[in-house]
């Protein structure tokens, strides 16, 4: 009777052992050069939600069900170009830097979840390195801040804005990871930027 009690325990361990969740490292996204990008796994908070809950916010935070569904659309759109996490309706995790995605008949980018969020010109902090969809800093927001590769989702002329610590140079590589140009010193700006080559910016 105790040797079927103890085979008994050791095949109710073993399945239980195989039902137990592991836990697993950061996804990384890959670089430029085959090393890894800033990208990594968002938190559960994200990754745990799906594209109709993120919708549902949106109709809850003033937007129409058309809006909403624009939204959503360009936010899959840049989740699967870059390899970020989907955070809110309009923020995407790209693991060092924030993506925000202008809400559709909107200019600049804005927190959408914080109420009365301006709708001003966009701005880039001290210490950051922020690119622009669109040209004279507007549209969606690529906000880096630390140094690493991130990916550029756009094939748009654009503009970037370098407030990094002073001196401190962005570098500006092509499909290939090559880097074909270097921005000068921060603090320095470009309003008119071609994007249409650039796959890849490093902030530092």
């Amino acid at each position: 009777m105790k040797m079927k009690l103890a085979t008994g325990l050791a095949a109710f361990t073993a399945i239980a052992a195989t039902l137990t969740p592991t836990t697993t490292a950061a996804a990384t996204q890959p670089g430029p050069t085959g090393g890894s990008s800033a990208i990594t796994a968002g938190g559960a908070s994200g990754a745990s939600r799906s594209a109709s809950d993120f919708m549902s916010q949106s109709r809850s935070l003033g937007l129409t069900a058309v809006q909403a569904r624009a939204l959503q659309a360009e936010a899959d759109a840049n989740v699967s170009r870059t390899g970020g996490t989907q955070v809110a309706p309009n923020k995407i995790d790209l693991g060092g830097a924030t993506m925000t995605l202008a809400v559709p008949g909107e200019k600049y980018a804005r927190d959408l979840t914080q109420p009365g969020s301006a709708r001003a010109a966009a701005s880039c902090g001290y210490g950051h390195m922020c690119a622009y969809k669109e040209r004279n800093y507007v549209g969606n927001t690529i906000d880096m801040v630390r140094c690493a590769d991130y990916r550029i989702p756009w094939v748009t002329r654009g503009s970037w804005i370098n407030n990094q610590t002073t001196g401190t140079r962005a570098r500006f590589k092509s499909s290939d990871g090559v880097v074909r140009w270097t921005s000068p010193g921060a603090y320095s700006v470009d309003p008119n930027a071609d994007w249409s080559w650039v796959h890849w910016v490093r902030n530092c």
